[in-house]
């Protein structure tokens, strides 16, 4: 069983490499438990610097409803929303995109930033 959780998690990582592997194990749970109705994270998304801010604040707004809080001179930008595979995918193809964690927080709000880019 070790192993075949073990050529998972590398499959995961190939397939979304900037995604930490706590994030994607834990959504996948939730998505077999209730495959209906995706988990609300609190994403937290690391941004290379010069990234073009004020365009992410707008996708996110447009694509989540929500307005994400923007910390450590535009680098780290945190979020409370629904998340699915597809949304992580669609995050990870960004190009200025470095890494993304986050926690489970049901339908309480987001508590605000709580990761430290690992890199």
């Amino acid at each position: 069983m070790r192993e075949n959780f073990k050529r998972t998690q590398e499959s995961l990582l190939k397939v979304f490499p900037k995604v930490d592997p706590q994030l994607l194990v834990d959504l996948l749970l939730r998505e077999q438990q209730d495959p209906l109705n995706a988990p609300i994270y609190t994403l937290e998304v690391f941004m290379k610097k010069g990234t073009n801010i004020e365009k992410v604040r707008d996708t996110i707004l447009q694509g989540t409803g929500t307005i994400p809080s923007i910390h450590d001179g535009g680098t780290h930008v945190v979020s409370n929303h629904k998340v699915t595979l597809d949304l992580l995918k669609f995050i990870s193809a960004n190009e200025d995109v470095l890494e993304i964690t986050g926690d489970y927080s049901g339908g309480a709000a987001s508590i605000g930033a709580r990761h430290e880019h690992r890199h």
